[in-house]
């Protein structure tokens, strides 16, 4: 199909690009050039530059490619629309109704806001929020933090190494293979952890299941919660203290030294007792002993997680709310979007 229009600009070494198209696609990669190539089909865009500042519009149907130099900023705005941006350095703020966003091979600041839009990361480092009210999140391979708040929208984080904060309403939450600390609440969603490394982590669901497999050596704090039950997988060379609440528990065969029982709560250590697990539940606790292959390795927590692992804390504690936690860590990760 040929292109309807094509325009080349000239631009300074950081160029700011806005987008502002009602329904369509919006496709980005990135090139060698100094310049920014835009081409359209369907619909011919308005094209306004201003030194380092370029602005795309049009409130018709269109279709845009944009190459873009690898150090930018991208801003867009839209109704409907289909997102497929990569191999860029710089900040990233999206604002759509519907569609999608794709971002891979990101590095920079993102903020994207889509009222039923699927989101999918990878590969992307900075400080990343998303807010959808009916879409997914999925994020693989990315680094930094990710603040993830969805309404009926699946949350899904594999091979990262980032502080996350996630939280669903009905939607179910996989993190695995994860490094670094990690708050989530749901309301009735599932949540499922699999080998994640994390000296703090706290997972809360009101009336979904959560399954957790736990890491071995000293995993720090872990606090679980649910309003139904909680399934532990637990490894032999685990060193941590027990603490389990819960209508039924069944943990025997996990063989707690200094064990202790009294009503719906059950204690004791394995090993050392060097970290701490919190686990507590309306319905069931089931804990069994697993295999050495799910064991990991767990690095020592930096001082900004330190700090991170305080402010979560505050969040469980009701001290703080979510909304000024996720401010706090921004200030102290250096995060947040420049406008």
């Amino acid at each position: 199909m040929s292109q309807a229009f094509e325009q080349t600009l000239a631009c300074g070494f950081h160029p700011r690009v806005k987008v502002d198209v009602n329904t369509g696609k919006v496709f980005v990669r990135s090139w060698e050039g100094d310049d920014v190539k835009i081409s359209a089909e369907g619909a011919e865009p308005d094209v306004n530059s201003s030194g380092d500042r370029i602005v795309i519009r049009t409130e018709q149907h269109c279709q845009l490619s944009l190459y873009l130099p690898r150090n930018c900023d991208l801003t867009v705005d839209g109704g409907n629309m289909e997102i497929d941006a990569a191999g860029i350095s710089g900040t990233c703020n999206i604002d759509i109704c519907d569609g999608s966003v794709s971002l891979c091979q990101w590095q920079g600041n993102v903020n994207i806001d889509t009222a039923h839009g699927n989101v999918r990361l990878e590969q992307v480092e900075g400080n990343l929020e998303v807010d959808t009210s009916g879409g997914s999140v999925e994020a693989t391979a990315c680094q930094g933090s990710l603040s993830a708040d969805t309404g009926a929208g699946a949350v899904t984080v594999t091979d990262c190494r980032l502080s996350l904060s996630l939280d669903t309403g009905s939607g179910d939450v996989s993190v695995s293979r994860q490094q670094g600390a990690v708050a989530i609440d749901c309301a009735s969603g599932a949540v499922e952890i699999l080998s994640v490394s994390s000296h703090n982590l706290l997972a809360e669901s009101g009336t979904g299941d959560i399954t957790a497999q736990l890491p071995g050596g000293n995993l720090g704090r872990w606090r679980l919660r649910s309003g139904n039950d909680i399934k532990l997988a637990v490894p032999a060379n685990i060193s941590a203290r027990f603490t389990l609440s819960a209508g039924h528990i069944d943990a025997d065969s996990l063989e707690l030294d200094n064990l202790h029982q009294k009503g719906n709560r059950v204690s004791g250590t394995l090993s050392d007792g060097n970290g701490r697990v919190d686990v507590r539940a309306r319905g069931g606790i089931f804990a069994q002993q697993a295999g050495p292959d799910v064991t990991i390795d767990i690095a020592q927590p930096t001082e900004t997680e330190e700090e991170t692992i305080k402010i979560l804390t505050m969040v469980e504690q009701g001290t703080i709310s979510i909304e000024e936690a996720e401010k706090l860590i921004d200030a102290l990760t250096g995060g947040g979007i420049d406008e």
